[in-house]
């Protein structure tokens, strides 16, 4: 709903720059926030703001989302993150275009009864994306035809880090929803085999 700061904006620009690249492609975005993007957009891309995500109803941005969508009709859409899917899945069912939600975040988080509202929602999509195998299996069976498993999206530097440096880094707000434990369990077992690792 933003563009704010943070992992799921840096995918979603990675993927439209990219698309914007390519001419049989018209891309347009739809962000909930007035502040300027955080990471570059390529000038091709048409944003249109509406200030209604901080602070305001979820109603609010429903109806926000219907309104554009019906002016703008596209072909598809395709959301990012939990409340924004849900909202803008039902705006685009209720006007018959194809919506391909885009997950994020490890869905294993969401709780009871936010999982019951996110699984009605989502089986209105004609896709899911999500980044793992995993992620998926949490969901109704009956949805697993809509998954597709997709990572994220990184741009690798023209440049590479000494062959000699055997390292693994990870970034991430020290929250619950990273799983950093995990990483570190994980690693644990790795530094033992390997002990030119960091």
């Amino acid at each position: 709903p933003t563009l704010q700061a943070g992992g799921a904006e840096r995918v979603l620009t990675t993927l439209v720059n990219y698309w914007a690249q390519d001419d049989r492609f018209e891309i347009s975005l739809l962000v909930h926030d007035r502040d300027n993007p955080f990471y570059a957009v390529h000038p091709a891309v048409k944003i249109t703001k509406t200030p209604y995500w901080k602070g305001m109803r979820k109603w609010v941005v429903f109806f926000a989302t219907y309104r554009h969508l019906k002016r703008q009709k596209p072909d598809v859409v395709v959301p990012f993150i939990l409340w924004n899917n849900i909202l803008t899945v039902i705006a685009a069912k209720l006007l018959k275009i194809p919506c391909l939600l885009s997950e994020r975040v490890s869905p294993h988080i969401v709780k009871f009864p936010f999982t019951w509202i996110r699984n009605i929602a989502y089986s209105m999509a004609a896709g899911i994306f999500i980044q793992t195998k995993r992620g998926s299996l949490i969901f109704p069976t009956r949805m697993k035809n809509k998954f597709f498993i997709i990572p994220n999206p990184v741009l690798v530097p023209p440049t590479k880090a000494s062959l000699n440096s055997h390292s693994i880094i990870s970034v991430g707000r020290l929250t619950q929803q990273k799983q950093f434990p995990h990483l570190i369990s994980a690693f644990d077992r790795v530094e033992k085999k390997y002990k030119d690792w960091t």
